[in-house]
């Protein structure tokens, strides 16, 4: 291993010792998986809807999630574990009430994610459960955004 002194006249710079050979560190480039996933997140956050282009990623929360923020229907090219995460799912749905037709079926069962849904655009009824679809309160919400 090379030593290197601190010269207080060279004010921080760093020399190597005398005799001894300098030996200087390049910085490793990031991998070019990272490269690739931060273009990915670069493209959704533009347009969710460059997931379908970046397929490596579609099971990769983050990315996915930002793609949802973005554009809530992107969430049709999610991997089936994400569509069934219910954070992610409401993200989806805040941006657009539609993305609840891509969701895991448990979650067209979930009350509060099904009102959030319609309360953003009211066709997303028909993607509730049976049980939510006849939900006065659900309805309700579904007509007063649709206004029908």
């Amino acid at each position: 291993c090379v030593q290197l002194r601190q010269s207080s006249r060279q004010q921080g710079r760093l020399r190597a010792a005398p005799g001894a050979m300098a030996i200087w560190r390049v910085p490793t480039p990031p991998s070019l998986a990272l490269v690739r996933r931060d273009l990915a997140l670069a493209a959704v956050r533009r347009d969710g809807r460059e997931l379908w282009d970046h397929a490596e990623f579609r099971g990769d929360r983050e990315v996915v999630l930002e793609a949802a923020r973005q554009n809530g229907t992107a969430l049709t090219y999610a991997a089936e574990a994400l569509r069934a995460d219910r954070q992610l799912v409401l993200a989806a749905v805040r941006n657009n009430g539609l993305a609840l037709e891509y969701a895991a079926e448990e979650l067209s069962e979930d009350r509060e994610l099904v009102l959030e849904a319609v309360r953003r655009h009211g066709m997303a009824l028909e993607f509730a459960a049976e049980a939510l679809a006849s939900d006065r309160e659900v309805v309700l919400a579904a007509v007063r955004q649709n206004g029908s």
